[in-house]
C-alpha cells in the first residue's frame, strides 16, 4: 500500500497546482488589469487555498505541499511584477513570498531550495517536478542576472535527474529545453485545459499566417503577370499592331 501511495503523491501533486496556475494564467493575458490589488492578493490567497486542500485530499505530505507552494508562490510573484499591471509596484512592494514565507528574496531561494530538495533524490521527486515547471513556465529569478544560458544548463540537468528518477520526465522535453511534438498527450490532466488550448491556437495560427502568406504570394505573382500583359497589348494598340 505505501508504493501506491508514492506513486499517487507522484501523479497529483502537479494536478494540484491548476488554481495557481489560473491566476498565473488572467495575468499573462492581462485580464487582472483593472483588478484591485488587495482583490488579486485575496484571489491568490484563495488559489492557494485550493491548492492545499487538493494536496491535503490526494495525500500530499505537508512537507512537499510546502516546498512546491514556496515555488508557486515566487513564480506568481515574478510574473506579476513582470506584468503591464498599474499596481505591480505596490505588489513589488509587498509580495506573496513576504506574506507567506517571510521571505524577500524568493528569485534565489528558489533555487537554493531546488538544490536542496534535488539532494533527497526519488523521495522529492514530485516536488523537483514543480519547480521544473515552474521554470518551464517562464520563471527565472537570479537568471534574469546570471544568463538565460545558465538557466537553461540547470533545467537541462534536472531534466535529466528526472529521467534517472522516473524514466520520463512531466513535460516531454527535447535536448533544447523545449516541448516536443508529443506534449499535449504528455500533459494529460496534470495542467490546466489553458496551456493545451493555448498550444492548440498558436499551431493553427501559425498555418493560417503561412497559407495567407502563401496565397498572398501566388495574388502578387498573378497580378504583375497580368499587368504585364495589359502593358504588352496596349503598346501593340498605339503601334497598330491590334485589328
Amino acid at each position: 500500500m505505501t508504493v501506491m501511495t508514492r506513486t499517487s503523491t507522484h501523479t497529483e501533486l502537479l494536478a494540484c497546482i491548476s488554481p495557481v496556475l489560473d491566476i498565473v494564467h488572467s495575468v499573462r493575458q492581462g485580464g487582472c488589469q483593472s483588478t484591485d490589488i488587495e482583490a488579486l492578493r485575496e484571489q491568490a490567497l484563495n488559489a492557494f487555498d485550493e491548492f492545499e486542500r487538493d494536496c491535503y485530499a490526494n495525500g500530499i505530505t505537508a512537507s512537499d505541499m510546502q516546498e512546491a507552494k514556496f515555488a508557486l508562490t515566487a513564480y506568481l510573484d515574478e510574473q506579476i511584477m513582470a506584468s503591464e499591471m498599474e499596481s505591480r509596484m505596490a505588489w513589488m512592494a509587498r509580495p506573496l513570498q513576504l506574506e507567506l514565507f517571510g521571505n524577500s528574496r524568493a528569485g534565489e531561494a528558489f533555487f537554493e531550495k531546488l538544490t536542496h530538495i534535488r539532494q533527497a533524490g526519488a523521495s522529492k521527486r514530485a516536488v523537483i517536478e514543480v519547480y521544473f515547471v515552474c521554470m518551464q513556465l517562464g520563471f527565472e529569478g537570479v537568471y534574469k542576472i546570471k544568463g538565460v544560458e545558465q538557466l537553461k544548463a540547470l533545467m537541462l540537468d534536472v531534466r535529466a535527474q528526472l529521467e534517472e528518477l522516473s524514466g520520463k520526465v512531466p513535460l516531454n522535453l527535447s535536448d533544447t529545453c523545449m516541448p516536443a511534438e508529443h506534449v499535449v498527450t504528455q500533459l494529460g490532466r496534470r495542467l490546466p485545459y489553458w496551456v493545451i488550448f493555448s498550444i492548440t491556437v498558436a499551431v493553427l495560427l501559425l498555418m493560417y499566417l503561412g497559407f495567407h502568406q502563401y496565397l498572398q504570394s501566388k495574388a502578387d505573382e498573378q497580378f504583375i503577370e497580368l499587368e504585364q500583359q495589359v502593358a504588352v497589348l496596349t503598346q501593340l494598340e498605339k503601334t497598330g499592331n491590334i485589328r
